[in-house]
């Protein structure tokens, strides 16, 4: 099974509308304690989604280039 977000699918959205998860606009936001660094924390971090592997946050805005020197 390869990690990342899960969502049960057979629950029925009534709240949401129609054909969307329920928090899946991600507009309730992780607590910043489930966040280390980047990767969230806990499988229960991102609200009203359950989560297997890892998950990093990205935040809306510019974002820092990650390179490595050799």
């Amino acid at each position: 099974e390869s990690g990342g977000l899960r969502h049960d699918f057979g629950e029925k959205c009534t709240s949401c509308g129609v054909g969307l998860l329920p928090n899946g606009n991600f507009k309730e936001i992780t607590k910043p304690i489930d966040i280390k660094r980047t990767v969230l924390q806990g499988k229960y971090a991102l609200p009203k989604w359950e989560i297997n592997g890892l998950v990093k946050y990205i935040s809306i805005g510019p974002q820092p280039v990650e390179c490595s020197l050799q």
